[in-house]
């Protein structure tokens, strides 16, 4: 057990330091897709943990740590970080105990690149609404790009799951040659 809190609290520190500078500046310049391409890396620093540990429970505990960490980058607390790594740690977490082996860290990680509905049934108590459409069409209007609603949600998913999938295929791949 206390080889799995290690890599819990490496692998968090690792995520956590991820948000916050690579998140603060993504968010600071505006990045279209800021959450989805920190999920993928978190999808890539999860998948790696749970490869190195063997353990699911792990997962918890990397999420845990990751969200003390992201606290200590804000000076202040938002909310809506905390609730997207622990979201995504949970979600990891129910894709690892649904199936078992490889296609387990593959679900999981597709399961976990889906948490932004879930990050804003839970911020706005409803699914897809549109503060989300809002959002992400101001982002793309920034760099010039007008999109209708219906297309936005499709791409939102569509590169959520490529990036979660590479995420973990990353994973897999560090797995390999780290070992």
């Amino acid at each position: 057990m206390g080889k799995n809190i290690a890599y819990g609290a490496v692998f968090g520190v690792l995520w956590g330091i991820t948000e916050g500078i690579i998140g603060t500046l993504f968010h600071r310049i505006h990045l279209p897709f800021t959450g989805e391409i920190l999920s993928a890396l978190a999808i890539l620093i999860l998948s790696f943990t749970y490869l190195k540990s063997s353990k699911k429970e792990v997962i918890i505990i990397t999420g845990i740590i990751a969200i003390i960490i992201k606290l200590t980058f804000m000076g202040s607390i938002f909310i809506g970080p905390v609730i997207s790594i622990g979201l995504l740690s949970l979600l990891f977490y129910a894709g690892l105990v649904t199936f078992t082996g490889k296609k387990a860290i593959y679900f999981a990680g597709i399961l976990a690149g889906s948490w932004s509905p879930f990050y804003f049934g839970i911020i706005k108590l409803k699914f897809i609404g549109p503060e989300l459409l809002t959002l992400y069409e101001k982002m793309f209007k920034k760099i010039g790009i007008i999109i209708q609603p219906t297309p936005l949600i499709i791409i939102i998913f569509i590169v959520g799951w490529v990036l979660a999938l590479l995420g973990v295929l990353g994973a897999i791949w560090l797995e390999k040659e780290i070992v």
